[in-house]
């Protein structure tokens, strides 16, 4: 099973609650206003964590492209390509980290 292709955006929805998905009126999640009281960081862990979600294409491309096109090192770990590297920087950048 497929998921919704990306890329995926954050859009300020009604009631102070966050949007995720292709489109704007087209979502697929949504961070409900509140859902992150003071003890688990308010409305920055809110946007902080729809970003998250809303980097899950990026991020899903980013490992399958390592999996695929990287290869064991000799003696142990894996020789990253820059092609790798660079969506792996883009994912995370887009995620907000």
């Amino acid at each position: 099973m497929e998921h919704t292709k990306g890329p995926w955006n954050v859009f300020d929805g009604p009631n102070g609650n966050l949007w995720i998905g292709p489109e704007e009126f087209f979502s697929i999640a949504e961070v409900r206003n509140g859902a992150s009281d003071r003890e688990y960081g308010g409305k920055k862990a809110e946007r902080a964590n729809a970003k998250l979600i809303a980097a899950s294409p990026e991020l899903l491309k980013a490992c399958k492209y390592v999996k695929e096109f990287n290869e064991p090192h000799p003696l142990g770990g894996i020789i990253i390509s820059q092609n790798a590297f660079s969506l792996i920087l883009k994912a995370i950048a887009k995620a907000g980290s």
